[in-house]
């Protein structure tokens, strides 16, 4: 059972400064506020080239809607908002631990698919 509180680490990818954070519920049984902080890759609509173009920053998108329930240490979600789709799975491997995957995408944008470790702080 994960130890409730504030979790936060580092999105592994392209782009150094990629952050993820969290919030794990008192009762340790779900998961909120989830974010990104950093750069994800859209593509240039002017010259209609790939998505490794223009690396954009992600922050001001928000947090991922809804909670994302804890099973047995277990984790998985996606959420979906106008023109947004976010995608969290992962495990907590200690009781103030954390580790997994999460991507965020746009019709134009996409984080890929990152991993993460994160630490309750």
């Amino acid at each position: 059972m994960p130890r409730p509180g504030h979790y936060r680490g580092e999105l592994l990818g392209d782009f150094k400064g990629n952050a993820i954070s969290f919030q794990v519920a008192a009762d340790g049984r779900t998961i909120s506020n989830v974010q990104m902080t950093g750069y994800w890759r859209c593509s240039d609509s002017l010259s209609n080239t790939t998505y490794k173009t223009s690396p954009r920053l992600v922050s001001t998108y928000g947090a991922m809607p809804g909670t994302v329930p804890v099973k047995a240490g277990l984790f998985s979600a996606e959420a979906k908002q106008p023109y947004l789709l976010w995608n969290l799975s992962g495990r907590f491997v200690t009781p103030t631990t954390a580790q997994g995957t999460f991507m965020v995408q746009s019709n134009d944008c996409t984080s890929y698919k990152l991993t993460f470790t994160a630490t309750r702080q």
